[in-house]
């Protein structure tokens, strides 16, 4: 039966139309469906590269701020510590000045206390004497009596 079958190895007229209707919805398809389509993926994809360069710009600058902000920390921390180093040179200066003045004080005081002492030990000695004196007076005259 295969053998009796006619084939017929040259197109008719339908695979022309057929060809001519699969060329003609490329075409509709391609300018009214891919060509938008295409230009729509390029305007994302254009969008992106900008944004993507955009951040990285961002970023950059974020560095550079980041980079300004620790070396203003590390400005203010070495200035912070060299005006405590200068306060604390400060105070123990004034601290050795107090100390040195309050030891000159406690050496006049030992020195007026010792001054003040020896007067009235001299004092006490001057009226053991005219206490003695007016004792002496006192026994002779009972004596003599």
């Amino acid at each position: 039966m295969l053998c009796n079958a006619a084939i017929r190895l040259l197109p008719d007229w339908t695979f022309f139309v057929q060809l001519f209707i699969f060329l003609f919805v490329l075409l509709v398809l391609t300018v009214l469906v891919i060509w938008p389509m295409q230009k729509l993926i390029d305007r994302r994809r254009a969008f992106t590269n900008e944004t993507v360069e955009g951040a990285a710009h961002l970023i950059a600058e974020a560095e550079q701020f980041e980079l300004g902000r620790k070396e203003m920390l590390a400005l203010a921390l070495r200035e912070a510590q060299a005006e405590r180093e200068r306060q604390a040179t400060a105070a123990r200066r004034d601290a050795d000045k107090a100390i040195v003045e309050a030891r000159v004080g406690v050496a006049e005081l030992l020195q007026h206390g010792a001054r003040s002492i020896a007067w009235a030990e001299t004092l006490v000695e001057m009226d053991l004497e005219v206490l003695s004196r007016e004792l002496a007076g006192e026994i002779e005259k009972r004596l003599e009596a």
